[in-house]
Formats: structure tokens, sequence, C-alpha cells
């Protein structure tokens, strides 16, 4: 069980680190994305 829950952790870092990476490699600049619709629907800018 040590096993499989230190693998899910490895997993699971490395998906916050790809994520943290993106995020950081680009930037959303502020006020350029209103007009564009939202790529995903949870991450959808407030006043479009």
């Amino acid at each position: 069980a040590r096993a499989a829950t230190r693998k899910y952790a490895k997993t699971q870092n490395r998906l916050q680190a790809s994520i943290r990476r993106r995020l950081r490699a680009h930037p959303a600049p502020a006020g350029q994305n209103l007009s564009t619709p939202p790529r995903h629907g949870a991450h959808r800018e407030p006043g479009v």
C-alpha cells in the first residue's frame, strides 16, 4: 500500500509541476482574454 501511495504522490507531483510550468511559461495578460471564448469552462474569466 505504501508503494502505491508513493507512486500516486509521484504522479501528482509531476502533474502539478507540469501545470505550474505551463502557467509560468504562458501568463495570461490582463484584459486580453476578454474577447476570446474560454478554452475550459472552469477557467472562465469574470466579466465575459
